[in-house]
């Protein structure tokens, strides 16, 4: 109730009662930052409210209320993340990213991050794999080290080392190795690194 009061005020209406005057909106909609707005979604989300989700985003959307923060790639990250707690179906994920094409909003590494966790969820590796480097060749973005971090080590535990050399060839791809220090950018693994982590399940570290 809280999160769809919350929701009602920032679209500035009024908590009404039959038994009292109406009350000033507790907050507008011009006051939100698209921060706040997401905040907003999310929880509605989270709440399964669906439907006022639905409305909430489309108000975001329509130019027509500028009172509303317009929509951000962290936005559609919000959906994303709900597509895989409610392990959705791959086409929702799909028709989130063609929403934020339409939109001219690039995804951002967090969207990467959730598209891993999808492909993860439905024990899909192989496509997160894929996922990665098709956003890489197609934006520039990368996912948070951590992430194609915890997708290797997956494949590796597996004991998919063929899917586990193919993910260190896009790793060479998105962190190039410094061949002089044999480290990459933005705390990725070094190549020590990697191969200790490919000796720790019995795997041959393709040669860089």
């Amino acid at each position: 109730w809280g999160l769809a009061f919350a929701a009602d005020a920032a679209r500035g209406r009024l908590l009404t009662s039959a038994k009292r005057r109406p009350a000033p909106p507790l907050v507008q909609a011009s006051l939100l930052t698209v921060d706040g707005a997401n905040a907003v979604l999310e929880g509605l989300l989270n709440c399964d409210r669906r439907a006022q989700a639905a409305d909430w985003l489309e108000a975001m959307r329509d130019p027509a209320k500028p009172d509303y923060p317009r929509p951000a790639a962290s936005t559609y990250n919000v959906l994303i993340r709900d597509h895989v707690r409610r392990r959705a179906h791959r086409d929702r994920l799909e028709d989130v990213l063609t929403a934020m094409t339409n939109e001219n909003l690039p995804p951002d590494p967090d969207t990467v991050d959730a598209l891993v966790a999808h492909h993860l969820t439905l024990d899909d590796a192989q496509a997160a794999v894929t996922a990665v480097q098709d956003i890489f060749n197609q934006h520039a973005v990368r996912p948070t080290p951590p992430t194609f971090v915890h997708l290797l080590a997956g494949l590796l535990a597996k004991g998919d080392h063929f899917e586990a050399r193919r993910a260190v060839h896009v790793l060479d791809q998105l962190w190039p190795l410094d061949r002089r220090t044999n480290t990459r950018a933005a705390n990725m693994l070094s190549q020590h690194e990697l191969a200790s982590l490919f000796a720790a399940y019995d795997a041959d570290l393709p040669v860089p």
